[in-house]
């Protein structure tokens, strides 16, 4: 068996998944983001020895004034703070998402890759546009917040019968303050904390995962 993963810096994002209720399209060909260069105090942060690295970027529906009219296009932002813009035509192509999602109170956020240095820094976008989105995404309405809501409980014992008691020696442990991922045999292991965004898919190249496995394990941390 061979397993061919990304270099080490492109495992896992470099920040952290939107806090609030947002969905991760699907990810399809590179879209470049355009005015990088007016923000290179902001993308100063995400610069890496390595050249590159992956961050969640968000999409945002804007009006932007011209000398003859108006037009709506796309602003990307990073952790909030805008880093550049999709070109008019680009936008929209992404614009007819982005209104979907609004209409759900959900923000659209997408697989962002920053590359370059402190003199040159440029942002590409891997997403599906609106026409390439299959039916099954768009009517699906799965959110960070309810994914994080569907994490699985822990069962209730039994009532203790009449005739049963609890050993004094195997005091009962307090309940879990949390759930972490578990993630299956021969993946790489994630960094402490880290849990999968929604929309977020395996690398195609892992071995699957066993039937019937704990995605998520109770946490006394």
């Amino acid at each position: 068996m061979r397993l061919d993963l990304a270099e080490p810096h492109m495992l896992v994002p470099a920040n952290a998944a939107p806090s609030s209720t947002h969905r991760l399209l699907p990810s399809g060909h590179a879209i470049q983001v355009t005015g990088e260069d007016q923000h290179l105090d902001t993308l100063s942060a995400w610069l890496r020895p390595e050249g590159e690295c992956w961050v969640h970027a968000t999409l945002h529906e804007v009006v932007q004034q011209t000398a003859r009219a108006s037009r709506a296009v796309v602003e990307v932002r990073i952790d909030e703070e805008r880093i550049g813009q999709l070109t008019p035509k680009m936008s929209g192509d992404m614009i007819p998402t982005i209104q979907h999602l609004a209409e759900q109170d959900t923000i659209t956020a997408v697989r962002a890759v920053v590359k370059g240095n402190r003199i040159k820094t440029e942002v590409v976008l891997y997403a599906l546009r609106a026409h390439e989105l299959p039916d099954t995404w768009l009517d699906a309405r799965t959110s960070t917040r309810q994914a994080r809501a569907a994490a699985p409980a822990v069962a209730a014992p039994p009532a203790p019968s009449a005739t049963t008691a609890t050993p004094s020696s195997e005091p009962i442990p307090p309940p879990p303050t949390s759930f972490r991922f578990n993630p299956p045999p021969d993946w790489p292991p994630p960094p402490p904390g880290w849990a999968p965004p929604s929309g977020w898919q395996p690398d195609a190249s892992w071995p699957a995962a066993p039937q019937g496995w704990s995605w998520w394990v109770a946490s006394w941390d």
